[in-house]
């Protein structure tokens, strides 16, 4: 073979090492020549900061924990959720009971007395009414709603009912009443009371 034919295959040659060494120093990976011929042999010392693929990866994983910003915890107790049972505040209800005198009038006036026990709203007593008849013996039950008292009277002999519907204001109450007498038609009539002595309580 000619020599000049060697000499153009040399260079030819030449160039091309050259330019593979410059595309794997330049190349995506980043890697010299000696850094590829190393990793090669499982050897990543010659990566510096970079280290091997596996501290590469536990340092990006390690940026992006720190990137991440977690929410605050607030440490504001003063907010915190009150748990406890509130109390309900319940309006009492006012207390009737006691001796008390009513004034009945429709075609007759009639004088009732009563003592009246009571257990909440509920009321219930016995007395006397005097008619002009007499004197009968009477028992009444009935309920108190706020300022109302609402009750029924009936006598235990002959069984007329007596029933009242009074506002209370008070010591006093006042209102209407209905009687129904045993034989005979309703009566309407007013009524007045006055709380002569409370309930010892």
């Amino acid at each position: 073979m000619r020599p000049e034919i060697l000499v153009a295959l040399f260079f030819s040659l030449l160039a091309l090492f050259a330019i593979d060494v410059y595309a794997i120093e330049s190349g995506s990976t980043g890697l010299s020549a000696d850094q590829l011929i190393d990793v090669s042999n499982g050897d990543y010392s010659s990566w510096g900061e970079q280290g091997s693929p596996k501290e590469a990866r536990a340092r990006w994983n390690q940026q992006s924990d720190d990137a991440y910003e977690k929410p605050a915890v607030s440490s504001d107790t003063s907010k915190s959720q009150n748990t406890s049972p509130q109390t309900i505040a319940v309006p009492s209800v006012a207390s009737v009971a006691g001796n008390w005198s009513f004034s009945l009038r429709d075609s007759q006036n009639r004088i009732m007395a009563l003592t009246l026990s009571q257990s909440d709203g509920t009321l219930f007593g016995s007395g006397t009414i005097n008619e002009i008849n007499g004197t009968e013996a009477v028992s009444a039950s009935g309920s108190l709603d706020g300022d109302k008292m609402n009750f029924n009277v009936t006598s235990v002999d002959t069984f007329s009912q007596y029933t009242l519907s009074l506002t209370k204001n008070g010591n006093t109450a006042y209102g209407k009443y209905t009687l129904f007498p045993s034989d005979g038609v309703p009566l309407n009539g007013t009524a007045e009371g006055i709380l002569l002595s409370p309930a010892q309580s």
